[in-house]
């Protein structure tokens, strides 16, 4: 008798340890920022400026920026949970070769930015991104919002609370919960969880067209998710499901025209149809 017990205080002892592990490393786990600072050129983007914004507490964010061509918008491009804007290039490259304007954010705590990356920092860093193209006269609907993988939520969240041309996410998820839930089935994750990122609560609330691009293939973000939150968003809407398609490699499908033709012709929805699963 004594022994069972001894076991399974030994396993109850091992499980608080572990929850609290995760709850006290859960941002180190998030949040994955390459912390070297990286210059466009050095990047091989001599047309892309560093840009240092600084929000509240005097911290300084390096991000990078390129104008846009006449007649074409400006992307408020907002990177996922890993790497830094160093290790956007690529894409930087694609989109500003297609006319595009980009600012793409550097987040705290990111590529030799200031501070600590947090859903509370992260949005403080969009909304001054925002602000900062609306003080270089950059109207609303010249503006796109533009999120990729945790991105996307960041992208949802500001689009609820700004005007803008449209939104664009790339291989969004439901909610940070969803997918924490799905990873840790054995944790009480809704206790533990700082920063949830709840896309599904503020994607009802955007009042601009949307489209989505998701990889059929991608193992990180199901693409039932994107398609889900899809779901809950108001026409005009469009979802782009790329064939074999990860979660990183979505620029290696040639997905800038999909962007460009939805952005620059109209607004209609010419993908799946509400309630359809995508295939």
């Amino acid at each position: 008798m004594k022994a069972i017990v001894s076991i399974v205080v030994l396993l109850v002892a091992g499980y608080i340890l572990l929850a609290w592990g995760i709850y006290t490393k859960q941002r180190d786990l998030l949040y994955l920022p390459y912390k070297e600072r990286l210059s466009p050129v050095d990047a091989g983007l001599p047309l892309v400026r560093e840009h240092e914004l600084v929000i509240s507490g005097d911290r300084t964010l390096y991000s990078w920026f390129g104008g846009a061509q006449p007649g074409k918008p400006t992307l408020l491009y907002l990177h996922g949970n890993g790497g830094s804007v160093g290790t956007r290039a690529e894409p930087m490259r694609q989109l500003t070769e297609a006319g595009f304007g980009v600012y793409l954010l550097g987040y705290p705590g990111y590529g030799g930015s200031d501070g600590t990356p947090s859903e509370a920092s992260l949005m403080e860093a969009a909304n001054a991104a925002y602000d900062y193209l609306r003080q270089r006269g950059i109207p609303p609907d010249r503006i796109v919002i533009y999120g990729e993988s945790l991105g996307s939520a960041v992208g949802v969240q500001l689009a609820a609370r700004r005007e803008a041309k449209a939104l664009v996410l790339l291989a969004p998820m439901y909610s940070v919960l969803e997918r924490a839930e799905a990873t840790y089935p054995f944790l009480p994750v809704r206790r533990l969880l700082q920063d949830t990122w709840l896309s599904s609560e503020y994607i009802d609330q955007i009042d601009m067209p949307l489209m989505v691009i998701h990889g059929t293939s991608d193992q990180l973000i199901p693409m039932e998710s994107g398609f889900r939150l899809f779901n809950k968003a108001a026409e005009p809407k469009e979802f782009n499901g790329i064939k074999d398609a990860g979660h990183n490699n979505l620029y290696s499908y040639d997905i800038v025209p999909i962007i460009q033709r939805f952005l620059m012709l109209d607004f209609q929805p010419r993908g799946k149809e509400p309630g359809l699963e995508p295939t």
